[in-house]
Parts: C-alpha cells; sequence; structure tokens
C-alpha cells in the first residue's frame, strides 16, 4: 500500500511517496506523485463508452480537459464535451451527427 506525505524541505513542499513503509519518490508536483502511487496500487482511470468499451487508460484521475483531447483523437473529429448532471466522472459528447455519453472508472488493473 502506497502513502502520500507532504512535507517541507529547504522552504519548498516536497511530496513523498511511500510503498510500505518505505520511500520511494520524492516529487516537487503533488501530480506526479501520484502518478507514482496509482502505478504502485494497481489503480488507473479507464474511459469506456455507453457500451462499456475501453478508450483509453490514465494514470492519473482526467480532467475535462484530458477527456476531451483523447476522445478527439479517438474519434479523429472535434468534440464538445459536457459533465453530466454536475458529475466529473460522466461526459455528454457531441460531434458532427454524433452523440455518446462517456464515463471514467477508477479502477486496480495488474
Amino acid at each position: 500500500m502506497t502513502q502520500i506525505v507532504e512535507a517541507i524541505v529547504n522552504n519548498k513542499v516536497e511530496y513523498r511517496v511511500y510503498f510500505n513503509q518505505e520511500i520511494v519518490g520524492r516529487f516537487e508536483k503533488k501530480i506526479f506523485a501520484e502518478f507514482l502511487s496509482n502505478r504502485l496500487n494497481g489503480m488507473s482511470y479507464v474511459l469506456v463508452n455507453e457500451d462499456n468499451d475501453v478508450i483509453c487508460v490514465f494514470d492519473s484521475e482526467p480532467q475535462m480537459q484530458d477527456v476531451c483531447s483523447q476522445l478527439e483523437k479517438s474519434y479523429s473529429m472535434d468534440l464538445q464535451l459536457f459533465p453530466l448532471g454536475g458529475l466529473y466522472t460522466h461526459y455528454e459528447v457531441y460531434g458532427d451527427n454524433f452523440y455518446e455519453v462517456v464515463q471514467v472508472v477508477k479502477t486496480r488493473t495488474q
């Protein structure tokens, strides 16, 4: 199991990643500590469509811009993305004569 601990070193914030109580990484940005922690825990965020087809996998929780960018690459078209019901795990996707609902699911990967 991993743990992220925030520490102040030389007046700078440092994020330390511990795995089984042993330090395995130090980062200035929390997002990089989260990447490593998720990898060590085998956690990832999977983007799936309505049919539960996997579109892509993210190492950390994606922002709406990340989801939109990946969908545009996957579908090779410009798209508009809107959160569904105020949730930032489900999105409505609109394109030219195209509509789909996608969601980001946190899951354990091996």
